[in-house]
């Protein structure tokens, strides 16, 4: 009898209640938080507990048990148990700050998210579909959030260029403008208008906000899509073309406007001083051997080119961040699972062009160019690839179906 009291409803499991505390969390950061909150209030609080319950406490026990796993996965456990100790210790020792070394704690677990929660959504493909969904209204929402203030004129509650950079922005920009492609290849006009019409929502958030990164990998996917489907079906491709150019002849002065404004904002600031920012970190870790091997810590700061001279605790780079935090020992150890995660993207490419292109756009330029890989988003994307991959890979053994799966 206590065991009929404490079991479960019939179709309710742990798994499913873990994953709409996940999806909950999604939609309470969606609306009421935003990327590298300035304060910690309730809705980051809540999100926090979300997020650990989500996780579970057997998924910080895998994290750390070495005995199994994927290369990727074990990447992500070399660089979880590196990250909790040297660099802790050394941003303690250099006298950072707590709250500066917690405020990079944060994010670095956010990096590491696919660790904690593949398992709860590996094997069930409905639960994957829904996880992408959550991740696409995420950066429709983040979208919104930007575009309605702009055209309502009331006044935006966030910094808009912060919401605008998120990675999942740009996901949502280029899996809807992908989806319109696919159904437009298999002439289904009426779902190809809904994706394109959605696709429009972050596409002028980042033209708004003039992110030239962003639009040009919008721009080149469509084009790598485009060259994939002339190579495999050339008389599908027909329709999607023709539509395509018609676009582009409606809207051409609108085209011009936004790429004229972009060459503009190139001439102005050229790569937003990039370059001198990797400078200045070196130029910050050049004092002794042990700070280029080890970084300063967590909590480290450097005074950035980037944003004109001032003290920040970010650089625009993954790169040169984990360096002047972590050292040359953390660089190779985050490099390490990153390259891991590249290799199954290029898996998912070869069965879901689609999926693989959007996943790789935001993965790539968080990267490189923007400091966005301290959000919660891009933990959120790289979360995507291995379950993806694992789709992918299940695909490749199953034949009879569709590359969009």
């Amino acid at each position: 009898m206590a065991e009929a009291a404490l079991s479960k409803p019939e179709g309710i499991s742990l798994k499913n209640l873990r994953a709409g505390g996940l999806f909950i969390a999604i939609i309470i950061y969606a609306l009421w938080s935003s990327p590298t909150p300035e304060q910690f209030g309730t809705a980051e609080i809540i999100i926090g507990l979300l997020l650990i319950s989500a996780a579970g406490i057997s998924g910080a026990f895998r994290a750390l048990d070495m005995r199994s796993g994927a290369k990727w996965e074990t990447g992500a456990k070399l660089l979880l148990i590196y990250g909790l100790t040297l660099p802790v210790l050394t941003g303690l020792i250099m006298g950072n700050s707590i709250i500066g070394i917690i405020r990079d704690l944060i994010p670095f677990l956010f990096l590491l998210l696919p660790l904690f929660l593949c398992p709860l959504f590996s094997g069930q493909n409905e639960q994957r579909k829904n996880l992408t969904i959550f991740i696409v209204a995420l950066g429709l929402i983040f979208s919104l959030r930007v575009l309605l203030p702009a055209v309502t004129g009331l006044k935006i509650v966030n910094d808009p260029f912060l919401l605008a950079n998120a990675p999942t922005v740009l996901f949502s920009a280029l899996l809807l403008i992908g989806l319109c492609g696919w159904y437009l290849y298999r002439a289904d006009l009426l779902k190809s208008a809904v994706f394109i019409a959605l696709s429009l929502i972050p596409l002028a958030t980042m033209a708004l906000i003039m992110q030239r990164a962003s639009v040009g990998i919008f721009g080149m996917t469509i084009f790598f899509l485009m060259i994939v489907g002339l190579v495999h079906r050339p008389a599908r491709v027909f329709l999607p073309l023709l539509l395509l150019t018609l676009a582009a002849f409606i809207y051409w002065p609108e085209i011009t406007n936004v790429t004229q404004s972009l060459m503009r904002k190139t001439s102005l600031v050229g790569f937003n001083m990039r370059w001198q920012e990797a400078m200045a970190v070196l130029d910050a870790l050049s004092g002794s051997f042990f700070t280029v091997l080890l970084g300063k810590g967590w909590g480290a700061s450097v005074a950035s080119p980037a944003v004109g001279g001032a003290v920040v605790n970010f650089t625009h780079s993954l790169i040169t961040t984990y360096w002047l935090k972590t050292g040359l020992v953390g660089v190779c150890f985050v490099l390490f699972y990153l390259y891991q995660l590249g290799l199954l993207l290029l898996q998912i490419l070869f069965r879901n062009p689609v999926m693989a292109l959007a996943l790789a756009g935001p993965f790539v330029i968080d990267i490189f160019l923007y400091a966005s890989f301290k959000s919660l988003d891009f933990g959120l994307v790289l979360l995507l690839i291995p379950l993806w991959a694992e789709g992918a890979e299940r695909l490749q053994k199953t034949p009879g179906y569709s590359i969009q799966e």
